[in-house]
């Protein structure tokens, strides 16, 4: 009689099910976690108004700016054709119960020229846990984030 060494299958298939058990219940722990904090849900509606606003620029070819009032949240996005500044969308920033914005300034201003650059001050995103800061790159014109 010859011994062959070797897994069965059904050491094979208990493996596997312990692996698909354990991965079910950790891989939701680890994506669910920056995303629930209301800073981060906040600083994402900054960050898309100024995906917005660097889109603009570069549609238009034109430079655009875009002011947000940190103390009542209201927002101008206005671009720039020759001498006239032209207002374009205003709004209120949305944000989640509880959550704030705050900066050096009254009035933060990001301005966006027709090549997507940008310069900038940084918006700070203050809930319950640390303050999120939200600025953007001032060669690519891309928002940055930062817990």
């Amino acid at each position: 009689m010859t011994s062959q060494s070797g897994f069965t299958l059904l050491e094979l298939a208990v493996v596997l099910v312990i692996v698909g058990v354990l991965s079910a219940v950790t891989i939701p722990a680890f994506s669910a976690g920056p995303r629930d904090d209301p800073a981060v849900v906040g600083a994402s509606e900054v960050v898309s108004l100024l995906r917005s606003a660097r889109s603009r620029a570069l549609g238009r070819a034109h430079p655009v700016t875009l002011r947000i009032d940190a103390r009542t949240r209201m927002f101008v996005l206005a671009t720039e054709t020759g001498d006239s500044i032209v207002e374009i969308a205003q709004g209120i920033v949305t944000l989640p119960p509880g959550i704030s914005l705050g900066a050096a300034s009254a009035t933060t201003q990001f301005r966006f020229a027709a090549t997507g650059a940008a310069r900038g001050d940084t918006v700070f995103v203050r809930g319950g846990g640390p303050a999120v800061s939200v600025w953007v790159d001032r060669w690519t014109g891309a928002p940055h984030v930062r817990q």
